[in-house]
């Protein structure tokens, strides 16, 4: 047994409940005004599904959440890997009114969890708390083209701070070629070769 709201014209469905509570709706969803709510109470994490077993191709789009007015403004687009199981995360969004609707941050790709912005970052601080090991061998790997800075320090005055390296061992500060040859090393009790 179960429940259906159909259509007299055309006999199609509207809304199908089942007997075990599931339903089908064939239409949009449209709520009132204030906070639409959904509510699962439990002792135990909530879980929200949005379900699409995409299995055309790969890399592709699935399912997304859109911020719209006349047209989608922002929105969180949620894409299937390169495998079935797999899959990340892109936020868009649109920075003016004449512009389309633009990637700005990738979370996780295939085979990686890493995370791509596709603009600058601007922050009133940064902190790196790096406590283990990765590819490259250090905290912060910067990599980038021939033309230019790999890490470049603009001050907005004259005051004296720039780049401070703070350390009592050896290699405070190193310079290398790209043979990893080094030319400049710079020791935290002020030695220098």
């Amino acid at each position: 047994g179960g429940l259906l709201f159909y259509n007299h014209t055309d006999s199609s469905d509207l809304l199908a409940i089942t007997s075990s509570g599931n339903a089908t709706l064939a239409g949009s969803l449209n709520v009132g005004s204030g906070p639409s709510r959904f509510t699962d109470q439990q002792n135990a994490g909530s879980r929200l599904e949005l379900y699409n077993n995409r299995q055309d191709a790969g890399n592709v789009e699935v399912y997304r959440i859109a911020a719209y007015n006349a047209a989608e403004v922002a929105g969180v687009h949620f894409y299937r890997g390169a495998g079935g199981d797999s899959g990340y995360t892109k936020i868009f969004a649109k920075k003016n009114n004449a512009s389309s609707l633009e990637e700005v941050v990738q979370f996780g790709t295939n085979d990686a969890l890493t995370t791509t912005f596709a603009g600058d970052v601007t922050s009133t601080g940064l902190t790196v708390d790096y406590t283990g090991n990765r590819t490259g061998d250090a905290g912060i790997l910067v990599t980038n083209d021939n033309d230019d800075w790999g890490i470049k320090v603009d001050k907005d005055g004259t005051t004296d701070h720039g780049i401070l390296s703070q350390t009592d061992g050896d290699n405070a500060i190193v310079v290398r070629n790209a043979a990893g040859t080094t030319n400049i090393q710079l020791q935290g009790d002020g030695g220098a070769t």
